[in-house]
């Protein structure tokens, strides 16, 4: 479980990655290096950021309303930027990262009654 303060979540790349690796297919675990997975994460964030849905990557703030995300243009960020860093990824290998990081905000209580197709 993650550390809270004032019983509050707090999200970190690392414990996300660890779970999410805990949780991905083998063929995407053989293919992705936790190094990987944290630069697809800081991507999704970058993202994010540049559509102000996260405030400062150092300190990332989530909204606490219903915010409009283009997960097709996230996608696309992210799977463009990997190229970069030379991960290909393809968008069902990002969605099962989002799927798995997705359980991780479940498993500690950041998901509430939204389905997963409006969070992905």
């Amino acid at each position: 479980m993650e550390k809270k303060k004032n019983n509050e979540f707090i999200y970190t790349n690392e414990n996300a990655i660890k779970f999410i690796m805990n949780n991905i297919s083998d063929e995407l675990l053989e293919k992705l290096s936790e190094e990987d997975l944290d630069i697809i994460l800081d991507l999704k964030f970058e993202y994010l950021e540049s559509v102000n849905i996260v405030g400062d990557l150092d300190k990332p703030s989530f909204v606490t309303y219903n915010a409009d995300v283009d997960f097709d243009a996230r996608d696309e960020y992210v799977i463009s930027n990997a190229l970069k860093h030379d991960i290909y990824l393809s968008k069902d290998e990002l969605q099962e990262i989002w799927e798995g990081e997705y359980d991780y905000y479940e498993m500690n209580g950041m998901i509430g009654d939204t389905p997963l197709e409006e969070m992905n």
